[in-house]
């Protein structure tokens, strides 16, 4: 008891020695805890972008950042984050990059960012989607055929692998699948990457991913004059069939990470 009671004092005695010997430290603690408040308020406005995300949210932004999930979780909790990161956190999250650092302006750079209206006017807005070769980002779901009907469940449950892109400008639910088959020879080849952006309205012309009974395929979506909307395949073998009520899943918007489509 004597022990704890002298130590109790001692460190009372030295803390009143540090701020009677230290008249700076004791104008500096007003601005520290100014500073401490700041980084409590980037934190949680942090949090509230990521929470606002479909689960899997964490992972997803740790491969784009080139960091550990337990880095992410070091932003929430001490608001302490460099500037390439939170710029990267707010283009992945629609949330406005100002708002996000100063807690100023418009919250939102897109209030809903998954509503069903399209998104082929924002794609190319600089605070939503992204040119992946210029921000080194690069990093999006490399989905299997099987799970590409039901995409966003697949993502939200994190059943994919994640595969580099460059030079490609996308949205924030972009995925990727690898071509298998010869049916849509010579434009695919069985093994090559093709990006799908699932929010860019298709025009015929595009190339798409469409459900036909209940198997996501690849095909183009095609009009002649007076007709109606139909899927083509492009070996000759095959005829086209109506699009009639099969469900367009995406649009294909490059080939192999390069190669542009759009």
């Amino acid at each position: 008891m004597h022990k704890l009671k002298h130590s109790s004092m001692l460190k009372s005695k030295h803390s009143l020695l540090f701020l009677s010997e230290c008249p700076v430290y004791i104008e500096a603690m007003p601005k520290n805890t100014f500073e401490d408040q700041q980084r409590l308020a980037l934190s949680m406005r942090i949090k509230e972008a990521i929470d606002s995300q479909p689960r899997g949210a964490k992972v997803r932004i740790s491969e784009s950042c080139g960091v550990s999930p337990t880095a992410i979780t070091g932003w929430i909790k001490n608001g302490r984050i460099d500037k390439k990161n939170i710029e990267i956190l707010a283009k992945m999250t629609g949330y406005n990059l100002h708002w996000l650092i100063s807690g100023n302006g418009e919250k939102r750079v897109i209030e809903n960012i998954n509503n069903s209206q399209s998104r082929e006017s924002t794609l190319d807005q600089p605070l939503y989607s992204y040119n992946l070769g210029k921000l080194s980002l690069g990093r999006i779901p490399l989905l299997s055929w099987s799970n590409a009907g039901e995409w966003r469940p697949a993502i939200e449950n994190g059943s994919f692998e994640m595969i580099g892109v460059t030079e490609i400008k996308v949205g924030l639910n972009t995925f990727a699948l690898k071509v298998e088959g010869d049916s849509m020879e010579p434009e695919f080849k069985a093994g090559e990457t093709i990006i799908i952006e699932p929010d860019l309205e298709a025009k015929p012309g595009n190339f798409v991913i469409v459900m036909i009974a209940g198997e996501a395929v690849l095909r183009q979506l095609w009009k002649e004059p007076g007709e109606e909307l139909e899927l083509r395949v492009l070996d000759k073998r095959y005829q086209p069939r109506p699009l009639a009520d099969n469900k367009i899943i995406g649009t294909v918007i490059a080939i192999t990470s390069s190669r542009s489509l759009i």
